[in-house]
């Protein structure tokens, strides 16, 4: 089996695949440690609030595709056979997996162990991005369709949890989602309009008790005052996220107004709230050519990234001990260098323009999780500084 946690190792002509790390041992999974994988052994949970990959094909897993493997090739076929929504989807796949090809998985995946028998032994709790990203670079590697069901991912096998609740799992998603993944726009919007118009219905349905109770008298805007009010609480549990009133009624506005033909392609190419709203002035009938117009200019923006090429098989990314790039490989050092001098590159493309088009909102989160970053930095600045004063330290 190929490391995937690594990244592909080159495959030499009449060779077989080099094996995995010892780690990827056909010992049954202990449940609370840490596990080399077969991807083909994992699925994703389909009640995950963020969609990755097109609507049908993301139902038909495990029925139409039955694994993620099956499911990727789909999408690349449609992809090289010019589907708008499936190369929008491989383009972001494709900047995280040359990543993970760079610097390594950083982050494990999470998965649930599912009951002895069962035909995909795991269910991703946290990372499908990271899973998919990894099938996306075994579906590109030069390797039989075998070969990459058999590739490995590392993951941290956890118990099937029966006391978690639907909620408390799908709050811990989508707090995963908005802290790490980088959530389409349209995704945010909606759940907050689904949150707006569930809890549009429990007010009219119960307003004339709560107004009774309070000797109000009753109008239109008190309903809304206590939709806005519930929906406040239930995205605060659900998603970690405090939204305004303005926020709640504009995002409820855009759900009900953005057509469902159009969702996919604002999903794959991570339209911003302003092109969102340029969507939702369009008349319903002219939204998906419109949205269509948008991903074409996604694409040429980012027309250096061939769909469908092939992932280029690179060294391995796992920390070694100490020192630089060891028989080929990158140490530990090698990527935390890597990784910190590619971070001003990243932010200096985030333009002011860019921002602009952001709700206040993000760009609170986005400054609150910089501080914490610097702070962070700060902090290994710190440990680092004082390691390499301590005395007799090797080398020195």
């Amino acid at each position: 089996m190929t490391n995937l946690t690594t990244t592909p190792q080159p495959r030499v002509a009449g060779q077989a695949m080099p094996m995995a790390s010892s780690m990827a041992s056909s010992a049954a999974p202990v449940a609370n440690t840490t596990h080399y994988l077969p991807l083909g052994r994992i699925m994703p949970d389909l009640r995950q609030p963020r969609k990755w990959l097109p609507v049908d094909i993301r139902a038909g897993l495990g029925i139409s595709w039955q694994t993620g493997v099956d499911a990727m090739q789909e999408l690349l076929r449609r992809a090289g056979g010019g589907d708008l929504e499936a190369q929008g989807y491989v383009l972001n796949l494709k900047r995280f997996a040359y990543d993970i090809m760079e610097v390594g998985l950083q982050v494990p995946i999470s998965v649930f162990l599912q009951a002895e028998g069962s035909e995909h032994r795991y269910r991703i709790k946290q990372g499908e991005r990271r899973w998919w990203a990894c099938l996306y670079l075994a579906a590109t590697s030069d390797l039989s369709p075998n070969e990459a069901l058999t590739t490995s991912i590392e993951a941290f096998v956890e118990p099937e949890d029966d006391t978690q609740t639907d909620d408390e799992i799908r709050r811990m998603q989508w707090s995963e989602n908005i802290q790490r993944e980088d959530v389409a726009q349209v995704d945010v919007i909606c759940e907050v309009g689904r949150a707006y118009t569930k809890a549009y219905s429990r007010a009219v349905a119960n307003r004339k008790a709560v107004l009774d109770s309070l000797d109000w008298a009753d109008e239109e805007q008190v309903a809304s005052d206590l939709a806005v009010a519930l929906a406040q609480r239930e995205l605060q549990s659900a998603i970690g996220r405090t939204f305004s009133r303005s926020a709640i009624m504009k995002y409820a506005q855009l759900t009900e107004k953005i057509g469902a033909s159009s969702r996919g392609l604002a999903r794959a190419f991570h339209f911003s709230f302003r092109e969102l709203k340029r969507l939702a002035q369009a008349p319903l009938e002219q939204q998906e050519e419109l949205a269509r117009a948008m991903a074409n200019a996604g694409l040429r923006v980012d027309g250096d990234m061939n769909i469908g090429e092939k992932a280029q098989p690179t060294k391995p990314v796992i920390g070694e001990p100490s020192g630089g790039a060891q028989n080929g490989r990158p140490t530990r050092a090698h990527q935390f260098v890597s990784l910190c001098l590619k971070l001003p590159e990243q932010l200096s493309k985030s333009t002011d323009r860019h921002l602009a088009q952001l709700e206040p909102t993000d760009l609170q989160a986005m400054m609150d999780a910089a501080k914490q970053a610097s702070h962070a930095l700060e902090e290994y600045h710190k440990r680092l500084s004082a390691m390499l004063s301590r005395p007799g330290l090797r080398g020195s």
